[in-house]
């Protein structure tokens, strides 16, 4: 193994760098992946936990990467992981309604489906939820 890329010989920082890169890589692999099927929740889902992880991992080690990561590119994360909140927010209200309302009565679904409706109106109007077409966007503007 080169002496470079073992782990016990690495200073803390560029450790840090490297995991902090595949990371990166990971979440990006996960952006792909929702891009290819926009509305798979399982694809969202994924990368949602990767870009949790690429997060933390750069609070964690912040003294380390501060001069390799800019705060312009914080702040960016930070709204991508944003975005991802809204469109999951919405999906799990949508799944919890439909599922209750198959345990009331005619006038409970009918609640439901306008509360769906609802829902489904505020996300168009307050911002849809990230998926592959608005992950294309944001590469465009991060270019």
């Amino acid at each position: 193994m080169n002496d470079e890329l073992d782990p016990l010989t690495l200073s803390a920082a560029r450790g840090a760098r490297l995991i902090a890169l595949d990371r990166l890589d990971r979440a990006g692999d996960e952006a792909d992946r929702l891009s290819n099927n926009p509305h798979s929740l399982d694809a969202l889902h994924d990368l949602r936990v990767a870009l949790r992880r690429v997060r933390s991992w750069l609070r964690a080690f912040r003294s380390d990467l501060e001069d390799s990561v800019a705060s312009k590119d914080r702040h960016r994360l930070r709204d991508l992981v944003d975005a991802s909140n809204r469109g999951r927010d919405a999906d799990v209200q949508v799944e919890w309604l439909r599922e209750a309302s198959k345990q009331g009565d005619e006038t409970l679904r009918r609640g439901a489906k306008q509360m769906i409706e609802l829902i489904r109106i505020e996300r168009g109007v307050a911002g849809a939820p990230l998926n592959g077409n608005s992950l294309e966007r944001l590469d465009r503007e991060w270019a």
